[in-house]
């Protein structure tokens, strides 16, 4: 038992889900397959009994994982590739939308430390396209850069050329293109602002994730505290 886990003797509940889910990120050939409901359910029903928490009922636990992931794919740290088989994002990463294609934004993080060193909220970064998941072919290390960049934002698309060319469009407009800079796809920006971009171009709200986001947080919240209150009465039950 971890003597820090703050789940210790509850039953699963949607918000320490999350946490779980969060920690475990897609990777190799999953990527592209994705993750079943079963298969997390049995590594996050695992893990929290392997750290002190309360088993859970399948049903029970089916449910919590399938409203942790309607949570994370509101915030991004998840996606459904196909029905029943998610993507986890990695850790700085988010991932909206659905598509054949994909606009990306990644950055170098030695230019983030640079940016934060000197008190900028902005940095160099790219906002590209690309047919197939570029997950990859970007995070490949090549002789040229030893060190993959950090990709930020993977937005799934069916009208990727559009997409791609409005994200550049208002960039341009705001002064932020990096002309200098080898390639017309270099901007001063950050992750957040261009997911505002994105957020006005699909939602017409510049802070529609952010509100989601709050929204589904709070439910999550009142979801566990829920799951508390009847696990406290059944044990009341039994004495």
């Amino acid at each position: 038992m971890s003597e820090s886990y703050k789940y210790a003797d509850e039953p699963l509940s949607t918000i320490a889900a999350m946490d779980h889910l969060k920690k475990r990120y897609t990777v190799d050939k999953a990527i592209k397959e994705g993750h079943s409901i079963k298969a997390m359910m049995r590594i996050v029903e695992k893990e929290h009994i392997e750290k002190g928490g309360s088993p859970t009922d399948s049903d029970t636990l089916a449910n919590i994982i399938r409203e942790a992931l309607h949570f994370l794919c509101r915030s991004g740290h998840a996606n459904e590739l196909i029905e029943g088989r998610w993507r986890l994002a990695k850790t700085d990463q988010r991932i909206f939308g659905n598509g054949q294609h994909w606009v990306y934004l990644y950055y170098f993080k030695d230019d983030k430390k640079k940016a934060e060193s000197q008190e900028k909220s902005r940095w160099r970064c790219r906002v590209g396209r690309a047919k197939h998941d570029p997950e990859g072919r970007i995070t490949r290390p090549t002789k040229g850069t030893p060190v993959p960049p950090q990709i930020a934002l993977l937005l799934r698309t069916d009208k990727w050329v559009e997409l791609e060319g409005a994200i550049h469009r208002t960039l341009k407009l705001r002064g932020q293109h990096l002309e200098k800079l080898q390639g017309a796809e270099w901007f001063d920006t950050n992750p957040d602002e261009v997911l505002e971009i994105y957020d006005f171009i699909i939602h017409g709200k510049p802070d529609y994730t952010r509100i989601s986001k709050r929204i589904d947080e709070r439910t999550a919240k009142r979801a566990r505290n829920s799951l508390l209150k009847s696990h406290s009465h059944d044990a009341s039950d039994d004495l």
